[in-house]
């Protein structure tokens, strides 16, 4: 079949367009036993000149007569990558010029929509190289051509047109996402999109509404943001659910960016947002109540403003909607995980990035009791990931680049959380009735939504206090609920919201009156069912149980109750029979813990040789038997270090072998960074965080045997 010229004339040679067009196809295809080889040459030929221009012209002008559309789709993401590694400037400009003009006219691909939106992404990536070399005008042809496929469908609604407008619009949507637009494009900009709000093309409103979001705080002429709220407006009960979704995010953007844009027509948007919030369509849900943590946040529509009566006007019927969101629907039920599984490894998906955190005195520390009064509801799944989530990216800042993905359940706690927290004197009657009804249920997880419920209150809904003797209790019961570990974990959260609470009654008498010491027998029940929970059958009921914990262990040392945690009784043989039990994920939460009852008990482990010995002993078999390369060393570290500074001298036996590891490792760091060894144990480059987190267990060790390390320096060897 005869090959269609490019645009330039150019016809590919035959013999390489084979090539290329049989290393794309087997490359598709992991299971083909050419596939190692075929994306070996690829890696290699993609940054050719040469090589990129023909896969230019498999992506742009081949059809699916001559090669399928995912293969065709493949040339073009290897093609980004090319161009990634190797920018188009270093090509001659006549190739250069080729390139682009075949991508822009991909975006009206007759044949694949796949083709379409990956000729929007190069042309993005292009545009993004073009910006860094001296903006948008470093590709002057690139803004005409896509207004003029905007202004072409704008004309007559050919299906060709419709395809080229989807393509630009695609495009344009990801450039505003980028930025760096100047103020003349965004007035040349806006009409086009706001007008492919009415398009009959789904896709088209899409992204139109999606790169509108993007500019929104941009200044506009007066009168402009009227029309696109008019327009917006307009797509509320749109067809497509991705439309819909759109449209609730902008409505977002606008009350973070623009609050003031809303404020005149409130009363409607709030009125939208509470009939979007309940979509059938979980994904619009999600989108439309993320607006209402803004709304409570936001100072026009604070206390005593014009509008806050619009906000709590709308409360009986949010915080009943908010209530029912909570609870698990049946599909999710039907995905939660089974009891029992703390007998299994865990999985390489499950386990998150572990990161070095810095030191006491560095800018580090623990930091988990704050949560106990606060962490947010946002965090709590229960079912999830929850506890130790919440309490690590809020209070520790932790480094992870994990996405969350929020459920209808996730916003509706999240958001009752900050409802309470801005109208809490006007939540609870609101809510009561409900919450006394389901946590009266014989349904386990209408039950079970109850305690997220009442976890979520605890932000500032007055008069909840009063109810939590009663509630207590309930708590504590169904945190050892047989045969369902969600309840287990979402009661291990929310008892942890009001820990405060709990310390402060071993400080009141019968009637009210504050004791001249605490009673600390009252917490008993409490600390022997969090204990249980650290052993319990599931694993995220261990997490969510250490989390607590930790927490615990903090706010007794805030109500002075070091009877509560006297180390010569149950504490730490629970805790080192659990930590034996558990698996690597459940073990870093528990090295936190262990390190914050460490600094409560620090007096008692320094004074106490036999009890330091009964932590440390099976704490440093652990320690010598971890490997370098362990990314669970990083919290064993940080572990050790609080035991050394607790226990000061008694740390002396241990202090020798520590130190020479942790100088090993440091040197070898240093070494091998300045002469680019890598690590034989992962064939990779050193972790620079090994080093760090050596050198703040060698800051415990100073802490804990202060002079006497003088000795330990002094037969110290690195090797």
């Amino acid at each position: 079949m005869a090959l269609v010229p490019a645009s330039n004339g150019f016809i590919p040679t035959s013999e390489l367009l084979t090539q290329a067009c049989e290393m794309l196809t087997v490359a598709r295809n992991p299971m083909d036993p050419r596939y190692a080889a075929a994306s070996a040459s690829l890696e290699t030929l993609m940054v050719q000149g040469e090589f990129m221009v023909h896969l230019t012209y498999i992506f742009a002008r081949l059809t699916p007569a001559h090669l399928p559309d995912d293969v065709r789709q493949l040339a073009g993401l290897v093609l980004k990558q090319g161009v990634v590694r190797a920018p188009l400037k270093a090509l001659a400009p006549d190739v250069q010029a080729m390139v682009k003009v075949e991508l822009l006219e991909a975006l009206s691909d007759a044949h694949s929509t796949a083709v379409r939106r990956t000729a929007g992404t190069l042309v993005t990536t292009l545009a993004s190289s073009s910006r860094a070399a001296g903006g948008i005008a470093a590709w002057p042809e690139l803004l005409p051509w896509l207004f003029g496929l905007l202004d072409a469908a704008a004309h007559g609604a050919s299906e060709g047109a419709m395809r080229g407008a989807a393509g630009a619009l695609g495009c344009l949507a990801k450039l505003c996402e980028d930025g760096r637009m100047d103020s003349p494009t965004v007035d040349a900009l806006v009409p086009r999109l706001v007008a492919f709000f009415g398009s009959p093309d789904a896709e088209a409103r899409l992204h139109a509404v999606v790169a509108m979001q993007q500019l929104v705080g941009e200044p506009h002429p007066e009168g402009r943001l009227d029309a696109y709220l008019a327009a917006l407006s307009g797509l509320s009960a749109d067809a497509d659910s991705r439309v819909r979704r759109a449209v609730c995010q902008s409505i977002v953007v606008l009350a973070e960016r623009s609050p003031e844009t809303l404020v005149p027509g409130l009363a409607s948007v709030v009125e939208f947002m509470l009939h979007a919030s309940k979509d059938a369509t979980p994904e619009v849900a999600v989108a439309a109540l993320d607006f209402w943590i803004p709304c409570c946040e936001c100072p026009l529509l604070g206390e005593g403003s014009d509008k806050e009566e619009v906000l709590a006007a709308a409360l009986p019927r949010l915080v009943p909607l908010l209530l029912g969101g909570m609870r698990f629907s049946s599909e999710e039920v039907a995905d939660l995980e089974e009891d029992d599984d703390a007998h299994e490894p865990d999985r390489a998906e499950d386990l998150r990035p572990i990161f070095h955190k810095l030191g006491k005195g560095k800018g580090g520390g623990k930091g988990k009791g704050s949560a106990a009064a606060g962490g947010t509801a946002a965090g709590s799944e229960g079912g999830g990931e929850g506890g130790e989530e919440e309490v690590e990216e809020e209070e520790d800042g932790d480094e992870d680049d994990e996405v969350e993905t929020y459920t209808v359940r996730k916003r509706c706690a999240a958001t009752l959380d900050k409802v309470t927290e801005r109208f809490g004197d006007r939540v609870l009657p609101l809510v009561l009735p409900e919450l006394q009804a389901r946590l009266g249920s014989a349904d386990m997880w209408d039950r079970e939504a109850a305690i997220l419920a009442l976890g979520a209150l605890q932000t500032g809904a007055v008069g909840v206090e009063e109810l939590l003797p009663t509630l207590f209790p309930y708590l504590l019961e169904h945190m050892a609920h047989p045969g369902c570990p969600q309840v287990r974990e979402i009661s291990c959260w929310t008892i942890g919201r009001y820990l405060t609470w709990a310390a402060s009654t071993a400080w009141q008498g019968p009637d009210g009156e504050t004791l001249a010491a605490p009673d600390s027998a009252r917490l008993a029940p409490l600390t022997s069912a969090l204990l249980a929970r650290l052993s319990d059958g599931s694993k995220k009921v261990q997490q969510f149980a250490c989390s607590t914990f930790a927490i615990y262990v903090e706010v007794c040392v805030q109500y002075e109750l070091s009877a509560v945690l006297r180390p010569s009784g149950p504490l730490f043989d629970c805790l080192l029979a659990a930590l034996a039990r558990y698996h690597v994920k459940s073990s870093v939460i528990m090295f936190d813990t262990i390190g914050t009852l460490c600094d409560a008990v620090a007096d008692e482990l320094a004074s106490d040789y036999h009890l330091a010995g009964k932590l440390l002993s099976p704490l440093l078999d652990l320690w010598s038997r971890t490997r370098d390369d362990d990314p669970v060393i990083y919290p064993l570290f940080e572990c050790i270090a609080s035991a050394a500074a607790a226990a000061k001298l008694n740390f002396q036996a241990y202090a020798l072998p520590v130190l020479q590891r942790c100088c090993r490792l440091t040197e070898a760091v240093l070494m091998a960074d300045a002469s680019g060894e890598l690590n034989p144990l992962t064939g990779e480059a050193y972790d620079k965080q090994l080093a760090s987190s050596a050198l703040d267990l060698i800051d415990g060790l100073v802490r804990g045997v202060e002079e006497n390390m003088v000795r330990g320096w002094g037969v110290t060897t690195y090797t």
